[in-house]
């Protein structure tokens, strides 16, 4: 039963949430309350796993939060849910965009769509920096944390590398440091 549960909360996730993986952050917190092997720190770290591993981000998190929740299955299960309703949307847009790509309320429909996605960015921005700076809903500021950002941002200032040396370097860091 907690494959059917899965899959439709990640169905609901693909299907409303609109402005990207982040978007998604909301949602996984709720799911501390429903499935109580989730922690509220795990999802920092679930959403640091998914930003460091290549995919699409929303994608990434489901699949790791299935294999949290119960293993291979449930990763595979929760992947499943939150891809399904893009693919039908793709299907269903495929044969009725390009009609209606030039009509007025189509065109407000969108401009309404990114509106509301750039509030919604803000607002999880907002959750993130608290779930980061919270622990045992306590604020707490960790000053390698922050030693470890203004590195990598005056690393990253003075060479152009790529990304990834940027985010293994952090990571080796943190996890030497024990963040």
């Amino acid at each position: 039963m907690i494959y059917l549960a899965l899959f439709l909360r990640f169905f609901y996730m693909g299907a409303f949430v609109m402005g990207g993986g982040m978007a998604i952050i909301p949602f996984l917190q709720e799911l501390t309350t429903i499935y109580p092997v989730i922690q509220a720190a795990d999802v920092a770290n679930i959403v640091a796993l998914a930003e460091m591993t290549p995919g699409a981000l929303g994608v990434n998190m489901a699949t790791y939060t299935g294999f949290v929740l119960a293993g291979i299955p449930a990763a595979i299960t929760a992947t499943l849910g939150i891809i399904t309703p893009s693919i039908l949307m793709i299907i269903l847009l495929s044969q009725v965009l390009p009609k209606l790509k030039e009509h007025p309320v189509t065109i407000s429909v969108f401009a309404g769509v990114k509106a509301a996605v750039a509030g919604l960015m803000i607002g999880v921005f907002c959750s993130f920096i608290l779930l980061v700076f919270t622990k045992n809903n306590v604020v707490s500021f960790d000053v390698r944390a922050v030693l470890v950002f203004l590195g990598c941002l005056g690393i990253s200032l003075m060479f152009k590398l790529n990304p990834m040396v940027y985010i293994l370097g952090a990571g080796v860091v943190g996890a030497l440091l024990g963040l």
